[in-house]
């Protein structure tokens, strides 16, 4: 058990099957805002004079628009046009951080490594760094009352004496806190007392609502990024110029028809088992019309992302797993997804 989760283990946390499951006792019950440890999150950085320059050429979004005062959704992209990973991009004084999902680390780097040779930079990973996710209606006045300059735009980021704060995507007010490891811990006890602590599925569910998926280990190389929707997250730019992959996303862009993407399903069946790569079939076909990106619960149902073939899933009943598995009922996304 690492330092951090031994902290939290002091606050309530309640583990299961090595993942955090919740918070007992329970403060902050009747607060409309919520705060959960950011547990699944890997980080890279990306530092030198050459930074700039490899990862323009690298990465779906403007890395040479990007500021300290904001952060980018992104992605890296084999020369088909297939992601190796997506990730959330920050700029810092001194290069560039990549925020993505535990697992994708190393399948970053080895993209990038290939070109380091060619540029004066280091990439390296960050284990000192802390993250506490904070939602809901009350969460900006939370975060105010814990001292903060509170973030009013999506990938708006605000600095502190210690780390920074970045508003992200979400159904409701969204925002991740960022602090060297003593930090987090005095950040969390100041914002328990106010804030009904969550484990690691209630931040997994908040991603899903948004529309947001992840790609892991399961999915790397498998898709591109409109199939991820990454087009409504502004995460790519079409007019920043060439990159690694960029012709094959510019044409479904503008000249292809998106067969593909990604929609926001329920299942009544809370044990459902639902990892990334499970199948989504039809009722009456013979194979899968698309497969999980993502999923989360709340004890009394289940929540997922999953990239279907939008001609099928128009007009069939969908279910997970199998043609007989647990039926789906499609939910809205927050964004519109225009496929034509």
């Amino acid at each position: 058990m690492t330092d951090w989760q031994a902290f939290l283990s002091e606050r309530g946390a309640i583990w299961r099957d090595g993942e955090l499951d919740r918070f007992e006792p329970q403060s902050g019950s009747d607060a409309q805002a919520c705060i959960a440890p950011l547990l699944r999150t890997e980080i890279l950085q990306c530092e030198g004079d050459g930074a700039v320059k490899l990862l323009q050429g690298q990465l779906t979004c403007d890395v040479s628009a990007l500021s300290e005062q904001a952060c980018s959704l992104g992605a890296c992209c084999t020369p088909k046009g297939r992601m190796v990973a997506n990730f959330r991009l920050f700029r810092t004084g001194t290069g560039f951080r990549f925020h993505l999902p535990d697992g994708q680390g190393r399948q970053l780097q080895d993209a990038l490594s290939r070109y380091l040779p060619f540029y004066k930079c280091e990439l390296t990973g960050v284990t000192d760094w802390r993250g506490i996710g904070c939602w809901g209606a009350d969460a900006p006045a939370v975060l105010r009352e814990a001292g903060f300059h509170v973030p009013d735009a999506i990938n708006q980021v605000c600095a502190s004496d210690e780390g920074f704060i970045a508003r992200v995507h979400g159904v409701q007010p969204r925002f991740e806190i960022w602090l060297p490891g003593n930090a987090a811990g005095a950040l969390w006890d100041r914002l328990q007392p106010a804030a009904r602590a969550n484990g690691t599925q209630a931040w997994a569910l908040e991603d899903i609502r948004a529309g947001l998926g992840w790609i892991t280990p399961e999915l790397s190389e498998a898709l591109v990024p409109q199939m991820l929707n990454l087009q409504h997250l502004d995460a790519i730019s079409f007019k920043k110029g060439c990159y690694t992959g960029q012709e094959i996303v510019a044409r479904m862009q503008y000249r292809g028809t998106l067969k593909k993407a990604t929609l926001r399903y329920a299942c009544a069946d809370p044990d459902a088992g639902a990892p990334p790569g499970t199948a989504v079939c039809a009722a009456l076909g013979e194979s899968a019309i698309g497969e999980v990106v993502q999923s989360a619960g709340d004890g009394a149902h289940l929540e997922l992302l999953a990239v279907v073939r939008l001609a099928e899933a128009a007009h069939e009943r969908l279910h997970l797993g199998a043609p007989d598995g647990p039926a789906l009922t499609r939910l809205e996304l927050p964004y519109s997804l225009n496929t034509d």
